[in-house]
């Protein structure tokens, strides 16, 4: 009798699970990453002073209110999907927003420009 399906156990199997495995283990890291960047902001203001008008805030001031609106969400770590699903468009539409503020921003991806928002040098 053949397994069924859902009880494949064999090398294609165990390939979708190490995928899945990777991909949370990735998005685990880079959550761990962009908090570190979070702090490391946190202790340049500290440093600096509220009076500093950091370059940050030029930079979202590029933006519209529906490009900050995906830019807040993707600097709080979340995927595609969700921003999509937070702010009741569909996932290609964020996908056109990202493409424009990375555009804005002198970046070519998703860290890079998190980098940049949060204060970080340029592309």
């Amino acid at each position: 009798m053949n397994p069924s399906p859902s009880e494949d156990t064999g090398p294609r199997a165990l390939g979708v699970a190490e995928l899945v495995r990777l991909a949370e283990l990735h998005q685990e890291e880079a959550c761990r990453l962009l908090a570190q960047v979070r702090e490391l902001v946190r202790c340049r203001d500290a440093i600096d002073g509220p009076h500093r008008a950091g370059p940050e805030r030029v930079r979202w001031a590029r933006l519209t209110d529906r490009e900050r609106e995906v830019a807040d969400l993707l600097v709080r770590g979340m995927p595609n999907r969700t921003i999509a699903q937070v702010l009741g468009i569909s996932e290609r539409t964020v996908k056109n927003h990202l493409y424009v503020i990375y555009h804005k921003l002198g970046v070519t991806g998703r860290t890079q420009a998190v980098i940049v928002l949060l204060g970080g040098p340029p592309g």
